[in-house]
């Protein structure tokens, strides 16, 4: 199992890309006697942030390493409007278009809800499961 994580300059307000290899890296030695079939490799690219279209290029970057399947996470590559601060693309634009063009990429991309925390029993649940149950 490839773990391909993009690993490069991020946009203000995002978590720093040092840290986010730190956080890679104590993942990676956590995991490493429970799924020793992992394998590592960071992808040094700098996000476009293009919503629906860069998803597919990370898709064509990951088939190219080999990869079959993709999850496209809760507003992949979203932007904000510089000047009403709204976002725009929706939530799961990137996924929708993933798997719009996964038979033609010959990808399949796993789907990937966004997840929230509804507090220290629970920890974190689907975002629609949360809803569901009122929370």
């Amino acid at each position: 199992l490839l773990v391909h994580p993009t690993c490069g300059p991020t946009q203000p307000g995002d978590i720093d890309g040092v840290v986010r290899i730190s956080t890679y890296e104590a993942l990676k030695e956590e995991t490493k006697q429970e799924f020793p079939m992992f394998r590592w490799a960071y992808l040094p690219y700098s996000m476009k942030m293009a919503g629906p279209r860069e998803a597919l290029q990370h898709m064509i970057i990951r088939k190219n390493f080999g990869a079959t399947h993709f999850i496209i996470g809760r507003d992949m590559a979203g932007t904000k409007s510089t000047i009403t601060g709204d976002d725009f693309y929706g939530a799961y634009d990137a996924q929708e278009t993933g798997k719009k063009y996964e038979a033609e990429l010959g990808m399949t991309v796993t789907h990937y809800e966004n997840m929230v925390y509804v507090g220290p029993e629970e920890g974190y649940v689907q975002e629609s499961q949360a809803k569901k149950d009122g929370k």
